[in-house]
């Protein structure tokens, strides 16, 4: 393969191409457009290609995924990455021709001409009574035993070439999400000084000359300087999501420690509020102390923060286990969370509800469920707006390297 080069295009959610923004290669920009990208996937790979379209469906967004598409005698690799923002799904990535497409011929069977299976004989006549029809039997049993080792081959064959294309696509995206990580933490990190020295001039510029300022100058610089802070925590978060990847995943953790440490932590919330937090007794577990630590901090935390006005916090937190996970619910009283917004919620800066009423950047369940993921489990929201919601959570009991 060869001649890298950039592609992006803008699809509907049924895979249709409606317009092509860049395309460097210059295998779509060769098409009538709008063009539908069923038809151009090649059939070896169509499994794929509808796997990653559902993964952006319902997860908004998947990334890194090596699709095959041929048009005009030609063969593409399109390593894909999709979005999907209000009814259009955005597919950007690298493209590169492919003449003779290795991996996709190995991961055909032999056919039969390949194949060493002895025929049958042509025998239509009983000549020595069951003696013949011994002999034909025999023949039939080795051809079916041929037939099945042929098979067998195959399938082992394909196996082996599936196996070196998943272990070679793992470790290309491991790369991209290792350079990713490193790009997004030192943008974040290169960000904080400059914003430092703005929020210090600000604040500087409030104490000499806020308190003559008045009406419209007062009402601006009050946006000034809580844009400045805002933008300052979802640096901050931005940093912790990509620092929480990083977690020790096979830390001796006990959870009941972790709970006091998180209570203490947020005391100052839970005495204004009035709040009642109560807990099962929880295990010891095997995973990151940090990563917990944080787990725990911001379900609470949330639960604490988005409640109505005038109603007192009640959090419980129930444990169970099976023998591969740990199971968590942390359930609260506090405003609910619309049923169109359970897929959304974890998604990084996605805040829901009245973002004036409540701060926040919208990382901290981005947050949790990253730790949460490295830790082998998985995490889902209940809700009903109003009355409140449950978080419920696994944790893998055997530790993940």
């Amino acid at each position: 393969m060869k001649n890298s080069d950039m592609i992006i295009l803008l699809c509907n959610t049924r895979g249709v191409v409606e317009k092509v923004l860049e395309d460097s290669l210059g295998f779509f920009n060769r098409l009538t457009v709008p063009i539908d990208l069923n038809i151009l996937v090649l059939p070896e790979v169509l499994t794929d290609y509808k796997d990653f379209w559902n993964k952006i469906l319902n997860n908004y967004e998947e990334n890194g995924t090596d699709l095959f598409f041929s048009a005009n005698d030609n063969i593409m690799m399109f390593k894909a990455s999709g979005y999907l923002k209000e009814d259009m799904i955005l597919l950007y990535g690298h493209g590169e021709w492919s003449s003779d497409m290795p991996i996709l011929n190995h991961l055909l069977p032999l056919t039969d001409k390949d194949q060493p299976i002895r025929k049958l004989g042509n025998k239509s006549k009983i000549q020595r009574g069951n003696n013949i029809y011994k002999e034909w039997n025999t023949e039939l049993s080795l051809n079916e035993f041929t037939s099945l080792n042929n098979e067998l081959v195959n399938k082992q064959r394909e196996l082996m070439v599936i196996n070196t294309k998943i272990e070679s696509m793992n470790k290309r995206l491991q790369l991209a999400n290792n350079n990713m990580k490193m790009f997004t933490y030192s943008v974040a990190h290169d960000l904080k000084e400059p914003l430092r020295m703005v929020n210090s001039f600000l604040s500087f510029y409030n104490d000499e000359y806020g308190r003559n300022l008045n009406g419209k100058p007062r009402e601006y610089l009050d946006y000034v300087i809580d844009g400045a802070k805002r933008l300052d925590r979802m640096l901050t978060e931005l940093m912790d999501y990509h620092k929480a990847v990083t977690y020790a995943t096979n830390e001796r953790v006990d959870l009941n420690e972790i709970l006091t440490e998180v209570k203490e932590i947020l005391k100052k919330e839970i005495e204004d509020k009035n709040a009642q937090i109560t807990s099962e007794k929880l295990p010891i577990i095997f995973g990151s102390v940090a990563g917990c630590r944080q787990i725990f901090q911001n379900l609470i935390a949330n639960a604490l923060k988005f409640v109505p006005q005038g109603r007192e916090p009640i959090v419980n937190i129930i444990y169970k286990e099976d023998k591969e996970n740990y199971k968590f619910w942390i359930k609260d009283n506090g405003i609910g969370i619309p049923r169109r917004e359970f897929k959304n919620i974890f998604t990084i800066f996605k805040r829901v509800g009245n973002t004036e009423e409540y701060e926040g950047s919208g990382m901290g369940l981005a947050i949790v469920k990253t730790i949460i993921s490295n830790m082998g489990g998985e995490i889902q929201v209940e809700s009903e707006e109003g009355k409140g919601s449950v978080f419920h959570f696994t944790i893998k009991k055997e530790a993940v390297n």
